[in-house]
C-alpha cells in the first residue's frame, strides 16, 4: 500500500475515473519494474485484456499527469510512442512513495548544488552526477538505492530547473545539467508544495525564462490544446546555451513550429520541422540528417526517435514539392511525428553543444 504523501490530495491533478487510475497504475508498474517507460502498444494491449479503452482514458485524462498527453492533435498515439508519467502522475500511483520522496530530495540537492556552484576556468555550468547525488543523498551503493535514484532522476530530468541530461553506461551513469529556475525548489519539502511551485514557474508571466536568460523578448508560447510541441524548457536552453554555433535561427524555428502546431496548421508545421532537421546536422559533425541518424552514437530510445524523424521527411517532401492536382490533399496534424522525437533530438543537441557528453 502506498504511503500517504503530504499535500497530494489538495495540490495535484487527479484521475477522474477508475479507468484513468488504472492507466496511470499500469504505466507506473511497468516503470517501477524496469526503470523504463512502456510503449502505448504494450499498455493498450494490457488494458484491453482488462476491458479498458486506453484511447478513451488518455483522451479524457486531466492535464499534468502524463508527459505530453492528452494530445488532441493525435488522439491515438503511435504504437511505439512512450507513455511517461509526470511527478504528479507518479504520486497518484500505489507503490510510488519511495521514489517520489527521493525525487523531492534530489530536487533539493540540485537546488543546493546550483547555489554553491563555482565554475572552473572553462566556465562549466552547474551539474550533478549520479556519484555525487548518491553521496549527498546519503544513499548506500546497493542495487535497491541506485534503482530508486535512477527512477527519481528519470522523473526529474524534464522538470523545470533541469536543462539537460547525459546518460551513459546503458542508462546507469548519468549527469543532470542545472538551470537557475531550480532555485525555486530549495525549500520544497512535500509533493503538494513542489507542484504548486512548479505550476507557478510554468504559468505565463510578463518576464519569460527567455528574457531572464538574455534571449528573445518574445513571450513563451504555450500550445492552447496542451503541452507545446517542442518543450519550452528546451527552447529556453537553446537561447542560453553557450556554443560556437549561433542558435538564434534554431530557437526561432522551434517557436514558429510551436505556434503553427498549436494553431493546427499541418503544412507550415511539416515545413518548419523539415527546416529544423536540415538545420542541425553540423552541430552533430555531419552534413545531412541521414548522416546524423546513421553516424552519431545514439542510445536505443533516442535512436528510435531520430529514425522516426528521418522517416517523416517524406511527408515534408510531399508538402513542399507535390504540385497541384485534381485529387484533394489529405494532410492533417495526425501526420506530424510524436513530440517526444523532436524533443529527444534537441535535448541531444543541447547536451552535445554544452559539453555534457564530455
Amino acid at each position: 500500500m502506498q504511503i500517504r504523501l503530504p499535500g497530494t490530495d489538495e495540490e495535484l491533478p487527479a484521475p477522474e475515473t477508475p479507468e484513468q487510475q488504472e492507466l496511470l497504475q499500469t504505466v507506473w508498474n511497468a516503470f517501477a519494474s524496469t526503470s523504463e517507460w512502456p510503449t502505448f502498444d504494450w499498455v493498450d494491449r494490457k488494458l484491453d485484456r482488462e476491458g479498458i479503452d486506453t484511447v478513451a482514458a488518455l483522451a479524457q485524462l486531466p492535464d499534468g499527469l502524463m508527459r505530453g498527453l492528452p494530445d488532441p492533435s493525435r488522439p491515438i498515439p503511435q504504437d511505439d510512442s512512450i507513455l511517461a508519467l509526470t511527478i504528479a502522475g507518479a504520486a497518484r500511483c500505489n507503490g510510488s512513495s519511495d521514489v517520489v520522496l527521493l525525487f523531492l530530495a534530489l530536487m533539493r540537492v540540485l537546488a543546493k548544488t546550483e547555489q554553491n556552484w563555482q565554475a572552473g576556468p572553462g566556465g562549466e555550468k552547474p551539474n550533478l552526477s549520479e556519484h555525487t547525488a548518491i553521496r549527498r543523498l546519503n544513499l548506500m551503493p546497493i542495487q535497491e538505492h541506485t534503482t530508486l535514484l535512477l527512477q527519481a532522476r528519470t522523473l526529474a530530468q524534464f522538470e523545470p530547473g533541469v536543462e539537460g541530461h547525459h546518460i551513459a553506461n546503458d542508462g546507469r551513469a548519468w549527469t543532470l545539467k542545472i538551470g537557475r529556475s531550480i532555485r525555486s525548489f530549495r525549500e520544497v519539502s512535500d509533493i503538494g508544495a513542489y507542484w504548486r511551485t512548479r505550476e507557478a514557474l510554468r504559468s505565463p508571466n510578463p518576464v519569460s525564462p527567455a528574457n531572464r536568460g538574455g534571449g528573445s523578448p518574445e513571450v513563451l508560447h504555450v500550445a492552447l490544446s496542451g503541452s507545446p510541441y517542442i518543450s519550452d524548457e528546451l527552447i529556453a536552453a537553446l537561447e542560453t546555451t553557450t556554443t560556437k554555433y549561433k542558435l538564434d535561427k534554431l530557437s526561432a524555428l522551434a517557436r514558429e513550429l510551436n505556434e503553427n502546431y498549436s494553431a493546427g496548421h499541418p503544412y507550415a508545421s511539416q515545413m518548419l520541422l523539415r527546416a529544423i532537421l536540415d538545420h542541425v546536422p553540423p552541430a552533430f559533425g555531419q552534413k545531412t540528417f541521414d548522416n546524423v541518424v546513421a553516424n552519431v552514437s545514439w542510445g536505443r530510445t533516442d535512436k528510435a526517435h531520430v529514425k522516426k524523424l528521418r522517416d517523416t521527411r517524406a511527408s515534408a517532401d510531399d508538402v513542399l514539392h507535390r504540385q497541384i492536382r485534381q485529387s484533394p490533399s489529405h494532410f492533417n496534424m495526425h501526420d506530424m511525428p510524436p513530440r517526444a522525437a523532436i524533443n529527444a533530438l534537441l535535448q541531444a543537441l543541447i547536451d552535445r553543444l554544452s559539453g555534457v557528453e564530455q
